[in-house]
C-alpha cells in the first residue's frame, strides 16, 4: 500500500467531502432519503387515519411499513456526528478539543444558518399551506389543538433556543424533521467534555456513565420516550467507533471482523423489528422505539469502525458512488427543508394523483427530485459559504516526513504504525502554535 506524505507547512483547502471518507456521505444521503420517503408515507397513509384502515394489508401498505422508522435513520444520523467529530480531531491532532470557544463557534456556523433559514420557511408554510389545510390529516397534527394556531410563540421560541425536543407540545410542531437538530446541538454542547472522560478513563467507561443515566430517564421519567435521551449513547458510540479506529487497543490491535459481525447482528435485530411493524402488524411501544434505535445506532457505528479501518470493500465503494456523495454533502440541507417542501408539494399534486398509488407515484417520480435539486440550491447558499477544511496539503514528492495511517488492511497494521499518534499527543501544543493558517482548522 502506497504510503501518504504530508507536507506540514502548506495547508491545502478542501472541501468538506475531501475531509472525511466519502462513504459516511452516502450513509448519510441513504439516511436522508430514508427520512424523506418516511414521510411520503406519512402523507399518503397517515397512521390512525380513515385511509390508513382502508388500506391495511394490500401491497403498498406493506411496502410503506418499513419505510415508517423514519427515527432509525435519525439514529444513524446522531453516530455518524459523534463518529465525524472525533474523527476530525485525529485528523488534526490528539483528538482533543483546544479552546471551546472555537469550537463552539464552528459548530454554530456549522448547523445555524441553515436552521434558522429552514424555521423562517417553516413558518412561513405553516401560514399559508398548513393553516388551511388544518382539517386534513397529517396537517391536523401540526397545529395545536389548545390555541387553533400552526405556530404558537412558546413553540417558535422553543424552536429559536433548540429546545423543541423538552415538550411533545413543541416538538412536532412547525416542522415535524427539526426536533433532531435540538438533540444534536444539545450533545455538541456536552462533547468536549465526553472526550475528557474517554481521554482520562475509558471509552467503555463513558459509554456505562452515559448510557446509565440516559435509559433511567427514559425508563422513568414521564413522557421521557420523546426525548430521545438514549441518543445520547448512540453518539458515545460514533465517538468509541472514531477512537478505536486511530487508537487500537495494544494487545488486540484493529479487528476489523468483530466490527462487521456487530454489524450484522445489529442489522437483523433491527430488520426483524421492523418487520414485526411492517407485516405483522405489532406497535411501536417505548421499548422497541428503543431497541431498534440502540441495535441500529450500535449497528452502524460498527460498520463506521471496520469500513474505516479495512478501505476498498465492496460496500465502501457503492456508498462512495459520485451521485451519492453529492447528495451526502447536501443531506443536511435535505433533512431540514424537506417537510415544508413536502406540504406544499403534496397540497398541490396534480389532479390525476387521487389515489393512493397514484400519489405515491407522483411523490416518487416528480416531488422527490424537485426537493433533492431543491436541497443542493438551499446547501449551496445556506451550507457552503460556512464550512471550511483546512488540512495537511496530500504531496508524493520525496523528502517529507511520512505517516503511516492507521487507515490499512488489517495485514499490513502494526502497533508501530501507531507509534506517531503518542508522539503527536505530545508535539500537539508546539504544533498548534507553528502556523496561524493551521489554528483555523475546522472540524466537520
Amino acid at each position: 500500500m502506497e504510503r501518504l506524505r504530508f507536507h506540514l507547512r502548506k495547508p491545502k483547502r478542501f472541501t468538506e467531502t475531501s475531509a472525511k471518507l466519502e462513504f459516511i456521505e452516502g450513509i448519510r444521503a441513504l439516511a436522508a432519503l430514508y427520512v424523506v420517503v418516511s414521510h411520503f408515507c406519512s402523507m399518503v397513509i397517515p397512521p390512525d387515519s380513515a385511509r390508513f384502515n382502508q388500506t391495511q394489508g394490500t401491497f403498498l401498505a406493506n411496502a410503506m411499513g418499513a419505510f415508517r422508522n423514519g427515527h432509525l435513520a435519525v439514529a444513524a444520523f446522531i453516530v455518524l456526528s459523534g463518529f465525524c467529530l472525533q474523527y476530525g480531531l485525529f485528523q488534526r491532532g490528539d483528538g482533543r478539543v483546544y479552546g471551546l470557544g472555537g469550537f463552539f463557534k464552528r459548530r454554530a456556523l456549522r448547523i445555524l444558518p441553515a436552521y434558522y433559514a429552514t424555521l423562517l420557511l417553516s413558518v412561513a408554510v405553516c401560514y399559508w399551506v398548513t393553516w388551511p389545510n388544518r382539517d386534513l390529516r397529517p396537517f391536523d397534527t401540526y397545529v395545536k389543538a389548545s390555541s387553533g394556531l400552526p405556530v404558537t410563540l412558546d413553540s417558535l421560541l422553543a424552536h429559536i433556543f433548540l429546545l423543541q425536543n423538552l415538550s411533545m407540545d413543541w416538538m412536532y410542531r412547525i416542522n415535524g424533521a427539526l426536533w433532531s437538530i435540538s438533540i444534536e446541538a444539545q450533545l455538541y454542547l456536552l462533547f468536549p467534555w465526553l472526550i475528557l472522560v474517554m481521554q482520562k478513563r475509558s471509552p467503555v467507561v463513558l459509554l456505562l456513565l452515559t448510557a446509565i443515566p440516559a435509559l433511567l430517564v427514559a425508563a422513568f421519567v414521564p413522557g421521557a420516550a420523546k426525548m430521545y435521551s438514549w441518543f445520547a449513547i448512540l453518539f458515545v458510540a460514533g465517538m468509541m467507533a472514531a477512537h478505536y479506529a486511530h487508537r487500537p487497543d495494544p494487545v488486540k490491535g484493529l479487528k476489523p471482523a468483530y466490527g462487521f459481525a456487530v454489524f450484522w447482528s445489529g442489522l437483523l435485530a433491527t430488520f426483524y423489528m421492523v418487520y414485526q411493524q411492517a407485516v405483522v402488524g405489532k406497535s411501536l411501544d417505548s421499548t422497541t422505539l428503543i431497541a431498534s434505535d440502540l441495535t441500529c445506532g450500535f449497528a452502524t457505528a460498527a460498520f463506521l469502525y471496520s469500513a474505516t479501518i479495512s478501505p476498498g470493500g465492496l460496500a465502501q465503494r457503492a456508498l462512495s458512488a459520485r451521485w451519492l456523495v453529492r447528495i451526502g454533502v447536501a443531506s443536511y440541507s435535505l433533512y431540514l427543508i424537506h417537510h415544508p417542501l413536502l406540504q406544499v408539494l403534496y397540497v398541490f399534486r396534480p389532479s390525476w394523483a387521487s389515489s393512493p398509488e397514484l400519489e405515491t407515484t407522483y411523490l416518487v417520480t416528480l416531488a422527490l427530485p424537485v426537493i433533492v435539486i431543491a436541497s443542493l440550491i438551499f446547501s449551496w447558499f445556506f451550507e457552503r459559504p460556512f464550512v471550511k477544511s483546512y488540512l495537511p496539503a496530500f504531496h508524493k514528492e520525496p523528502g517529507y516526513q511520512t505517516y503511516h495511517l492507521p487507515l490499512q488492511p488489517l495485514d499490513q497494521a502494526t502497533l508501530a504504525s501507531y507509534a506517531y499518534l503518542e508522539a503527536e499527543t505530545k508535539e500537539a501544543p508546539r504544533e498548534r502554535g507553528a502556523s496561524k493558517r493551521r489554528q483555523k482548522a475546522k472540524l466537520y
